[in-house]
């Protein structure tokens, strides 16, 4: 048995996905299939525990592996986590295996999948044949879902994966399933009514027929959702798990240019306060003294060095050292390109930047993860934040208007990561 993977998703919150995904499960089981239910919300909620009368169930159940799978009213249900501290300790790698045995053992499987769709979920999202995005058919609806599936398509979903439920929850469409395939671009699969209505059983027949007519595919184009799945690497084609070393993009080697740069920023940094540097964002009069210290100083230390340097290669080389300085690094170049939407870091030699739509690893990265933890702080600093592993998350907005959302371990399986959008 090789079952599909169907994700639902809510366009917004409240939207139904955990009672579609079960009612269309329990009809799927009714007609003879094999059918699994994972709840991928981390949050602690546990909706689908709930709906199914299992905490107690679930709880019993859980191993070692944080997840906990039960046997109910002939379904298999699975939870991924009964609280979020115990999310912490989600490991991708156990998630991989359980996609594995799901698979094996049904013939669909459906995953209520909350977003921003955490790095353990991933295993769940790579492998879906369809997205299924549930909305309230009204106009705050409909702007949820061309908000949600923009984003899928930054990830490289097409929209012949993505379909649409339509959830009479207020007892009537404001906006009909034709005006909304015109909206959104995409099918809308079925158009569930309040339970009680007399269609309600039927319509949720038609849907889970449309879930069994999915044949398993694996996409090929890496599934990327946010800042939080790029923290996590996808397994290589060796099929080792997320979470091992191996496999993963290796640490560039210096150049000779990036040696010398970090010789003249060494040099830069013995002689310049560094400390009044880091402490100058809001100061103007004080971004100019230190700028033109910086200047000197780089210009003297490239005199007494033999390297033959063009002069746009040295004013390349001093406005990296400034932004090193004064700036975010590697990222400073990045943030002042209109071009680029969002900007996401996963470890010292992952950035990846998104231009028109489309993501694509950029050739900056880092010296080194403290040189990355040591930007962190410098991003956080006038924001009056702190972060480190009691207060792991940081979402704010930076002084020209970006958002920024940093993440660091345990809540970052794989090291801290940082989106600025």
């Amino acid at each position: 048995m090789n079952g599909a993977i169907v994700a639902i998703v809510n366009a917004k919150g409240g939207s139904g996905a955990t009672t579609i995904a079960l009612e269309t499960a329990r009809s799927m089981r009714r007609a003879g299939s094999k059918v699994a239910v994972v709840d991928g919300d981390l949050s602690g909620r546990r909706n689908v525990a709930v709906l199914l009368d299992s905490v107690r169930a679930f709880d019993a159940a859980r191993t070692m592996n944080v997840y906990s799978s039960i046997q109910r009213e002939g379904l298999t249900a699975v939870e991924l986590t009964g609280s979020l501290d115990n999310s912490f300790a989600l490991r991708v790698e156990d998630v991989e295996k359980l996609v594995i045995e799901l698979e094996n053992e049904n013939d669909v499987i459906l995953v209520d999948a909350p977003t921003p769709f955490s790095a353990a979920l991933r295993p769940f999202m790579q492998r879906a044949s369809r997205i299924v995005v549930t909305l309230e058919p009204n106009l705050l609806g409909t702007a949820a879902a061309r908000s949600l599936i923009g984003d899928l398509a930054k990830s490289g979903i097409p929209m012949s994966r993505i379909w649409i439920v339509s959830n009479l929850r207020s007892g009537r469409a404001e906006i009909s399933g034709r005006e909304l395939e015109k909206a959104l671009g995409g099918s809308v699969i079925g158009e569930i009514p309040v339970r009680g209505d007399r269609a309600y059983e039927k319509r949720g027949r038609k849907v889970g027929k449309r879930f069994m007519s999915v044949e398993r595919e694996a996409p090929t184009t890496p599934v990327v959702h946010s800042a939080e799945e790029a923290a996590t690497p996808a397994p290589n084609a060796n099929g080792q798990a997320n979470g091992s070393t191996e496999g993963r993009q290796p640490r560039p080697a210096l150049s000779n240019r990036d040696k010398l740069k970090l010789e003249v920023q060494d040099q830069v940094t013995k002689r310049i306060n560094v400390v009044a540097a880091s402490r100058a964002h809001t100061d103007g009069q004080k971004i100019s003294e230190l700028r033109a210290q910086i200047n000197d100083v780089v210009a003297q230390v490239l005199s007494e060095r033999n390297e033959l340097l063009s002069l746009e290669e040295r004013a390349d080389l001093q406005q990296e050292i400034i932004d090193e300085v004064l700036g975010l690094g590697p990222l400073e170049d990045l943030m002042r390109d209109p071009a680029i939407g969002e900007i996401m870091v996963n470890g010292p030699n992952m950035i990846y930047v998104e231009r028109s739509g489309r993501l694509s690893l950029s050739d900056k990265h880092f010296n080194d993860e403290r040189h990355l933890r040591t930007i962190i702080e410098r991003i956080i600093a006038p924001l009056g934040r702190r972060i480190d592993e009691s207060s792991p998350l940081v979402d704010a907005r930076l002084k020209d208007g970006s958002r920024v959302n940093i993440v660091f371990p345990p809540l970052a399986l794989d090291g801290p990561y940082i989106s600025i959008r």
